[in-house]
Order: C-alpha cells, then sequence, then structure tokens
C-alpha cells in the first residue's frame, strides 16, 4: 500500500501521500476510503503529495471512475479544493489532465498540479500551524 491520509478534523484539511509505484488499484482505493470517511465533506481542502512517487501504472479508466464516485456525491464534495505536489513531469502532466478531466466531467471538487509543496499550500490556504510536523 504505497498511499496514507490523514485527516485533520479541526481545519478540514485531508493530506495524502503516494509513493513507489502507484497503480489504478491504489488510487480507487483511496477514493473509497475517503468516501467511507464520514467526516470529510463539503469544504475540505486536501493535499496530495506526489513526491516520493517513482511510477504511475493507472488509466485513465481508473481516473474516470474516480470522478464518476465523487460525482455521485455531489453535495458532499462541493466546495473540495485539491492541490497536488507533483514536481517530476508525469506526475504533474497526469495531474493536469485528472484536473481536466474533473472540470469535463462536471465533478463538484477543483484540482490544481503544483510543482512545491509551498505552492499547493498557498493555493489551498494551508498555514504552516494547521498542520502538525509529522504530516509534513
Amino acid at each position: 500500500m504505497p498511499r496514507s491520509y490523514h485527516y485533520y478534523e479541526e481545519c478540514r484539511i485531508l493530506v495524502t501521500r503516494y509513493w513507489g509505484n502507484v497503480t489504478s488499484e491504489d488510487m480507487l482505493e483511496q477514493a473509497r476510503l475517503v468516501n467511507e470517511d464520514h467526516r470529510i465533506g463539503p469544504g475540505t481542502r486536501e493535499l496530495v503529495d506526489l513526491r516520493g512517487v517513482e511510477r504511475v501504472s493507472a488509466s485513465t479508466e481508473s481516473l474516470k471512475a474516480v470522478i464518476e464516485n465523487d460525482s455521485r456525491e455531489p453535495e458532499r464534495y462541493r466546495g473540495f479544493r485539491v492541490g497536488v505536489v507533483a514536481p517530476d513531469d508525469l506526475t504533474f502532466g497526469l495531474t493536469r489532465m485528472y484536473a481536466t478531466m474533473t472540470e469535463v466531467g462536471d465533478a463538484p471538487s477543483v484540482i490544481k498540479a503544483f510543482r512545491t509543496m509551498e505552492e499547493a499550500k498557498q493555493w489551498l490556504g494551508i498555514g504552516d500551524d494547521e498542520l502538525e510536523p509529522s504530516a509534513e
């Protein structure tokens, strides 16, 4: 399982990390776990860290499945902002493609790719004091 997530309920921030070889199954499982976590709802800010990813083995079909999954509960994901830290060209390009797919698919959340953690945090409005050191 090359992924983890932690939800900071007091500030409604979800921090998700992927590392190693990320597959379609990993992405779908993560979407399922988030859907089952009833603490997560409208207005959540998600910081996705792909800095440890070495390889991505995911299909566009799996990306579509994640988008369809979120679209089934539009009120829950309304105002959901996802900032993805993707420093290398492959993960950055895939994230931009995913963001475009969410726009075209009329998904309730907004996704944006960033090269650095600082840029993603700034866009999400996350202050350094909002996350515990163990989440960085």
